[in-house]
């Protein structure tokens, strides 16, 4: 198995999409902060519109967003383009 069939699967398992580490880390920050680009359309796919919502508008202890830390990396795939429509709030 792959990253993205072990995330996958943990999301179809019920996995919370929006749980944080001690540091205020969602599994979308560890995915851009690692480098696995790959993994964000799987999560963007499979993940409900409200977790997603809250995920995006979740800050860590420095204070960024998933979005922010992939602009800072480059990773397109995470621009807010790549995932619009996004709630007014998080554009």
């Amino acid at each position: 198995m792959n990253h993205g069939s072990h995330v996958k699967a943990l999301l179809e398992a019920g996995a919370l999409p929006d749980a944080v580490d001690i540091y205020g880390d969602t599994p979308l920050h560890m995915a851009v902060s690692y480098g696995y680009s790959d993994l964000i359309p799987i999560f963007v796919r499979l993940v409900d519109r409200e977790s997603l919502t809250r995920t995006l508008a979740t800050h860590n202890m420095y204070g960024q967003r998933p979005i922010d830390m992939a602009q800072v990396r480059f990773v397109p795939s995470l621009s807010p383009l790549s995932l619009d429509p996004l709630p007014a709030a998080l554009a």
